[in-house]
């Protein structure tokens, strides 16, 4: 391999969307990439009477006051109790935000429209008219503009579901959406948030060894499990370069960040790859764990000093911790992440 090819993200096939995938009950749902503002953990809800179905409530984000929508109301499953653990999938339909209420969440993927399927029965109403078969699993796919819909303008069917008593109420619990909610409101002081999102970017936030960074999303193209492939080792490469796999018919070298950006490299097999895109060929990040993605304001991000790390382009505080946002491009042009035959 050289390095003279061009690794800036790709322009998207006009044919494929990315999806965010998530879990409830052990199925999984998707909703498209371009609609999510961030996921975040579950905070404090302040449930309302009378609400249209599926509205478990209120909650401030970055100044806002935005629904929790609980979509099992919707496709015909019972809503079991939330705890910390549960996720947040923020989202932005035509300029009106909500956020969904996952139990996990699992995957980004890549989808070509060819391979979505229609349900069996259309209905306007339906929040789920289309599904995606990958190797393993159906997803189903969350028609966002339905659920904006039925959320703000179909108010008839109002909740049967006690959600005062499906949220948290154990003292630790409580304490921790307390917490979370007061650095909620510390954001609000700093942030203005535009619902057009245009001074925000989305970052994937990630860990390897004891250490968080951000990568821009616009470099990601899928989430995968590294147990999942089997890797050819390549000769002549520094011991961070784990090798290749065959994804879905595409080579992928796969660099074990940890290994790159600390020296530190380890053969566990429970690590997760973020599918970075290159206009000429993909690469593959292996990573400890992904955590979240996250919108954050431009304004908000710290000029790195080059010197200490030319790998970082920027960096960002919150919760007075220190998250360094990765310089993409900087790592896919390093010639040590290539064959030395030398």
């Amino acid at each position: 391999m050289n390095n003279n090819n061009s690794l800036l993200p790709v322009e998207k096939d006009i044919n494929t969307d990315s999806y965010l995938i998530f879990g409830i009950k052990e199925q999984q749902y998707a909703v498209n990439i371009k609609n999510v503002v961030e996921v975040i953990p579950l905070s404090v809800i302040e449930v309302q009477k009378n609400a249209p179905m599926g509205v478990i409530g209120i909650f401030n984000y970055k100044g806002i006051l935005i629904k929790a929508v609980d979509i099992c109301p919707f496709i015909g499953i019972v809503t079991e109790n939330f705890n910390i653990d549960t996720k947040l999938i923020v989202l932005n339909v035509n300029g009106n935000c909500f956020a969904l209420c996952a139990q996990f969440i699992l995957n980004i993927i890549s989808i070509d429209n060819k391979n979505i399927l229609p349900v069996p029965f259309y209905s306007d109403s339906a929040i789920i008219n289309n599904v995606y078969k990958d190797d393993l699993n159906y997803v189903n796919l969350i028609d966002s503009d339905v659920i904006n819909n039925l959320i703000t303008v179909n108010s008839q069917n109002e909740n049967k579901i006690n959600y005062l008593e499906l949220l948290p109420k154990d003292e630790s619990s409580l304490k921790i959406l307390q917490e979370r909610n007061l650095n909620n409101q510390k954001q609000n002081e700093k942030y203005s948030f535009d619902l057009d999102i245009s001074s925000y970017t989305r970052f994937v936030l990630f860990c390897v060894a004891d250490y968080n960074y951000y990568i821009d999303l616009k470099y990601v193209r899928e989430f995968t499990y590294l147990k999942r492939h089997a890797i050819t080792k390549l000769p002549y490469t520094q011991d961070f370069v784990k090798g290749i796999i065959n994804y879905k018919g595409e080579f992928l070298l796969v660099i074990d960040l940890n290994g790159f950006l600390n020296g530190d490299s380890s053969d566990d097999k429970n690590k997760k790859l973020i599918i970075i895109e290159g206009r000429n060929y993909n690469i593959a990040f292996c990573v400890d764990e992904i955590k979240s993605i996250n919108n954050i304001n431009k304004n908000d991000i710290l000029t790195h000093n080059a010197e200490q790390s030319k790998y970082v382009s920027g960096e960002f505080i919150e919760n007075n911790t220190l998250f360094s946002i990765l310089n993409v491009e900087k790592i896919l042009s390093d010639e040590r992440i290539y064959i030395n035959i030398e």
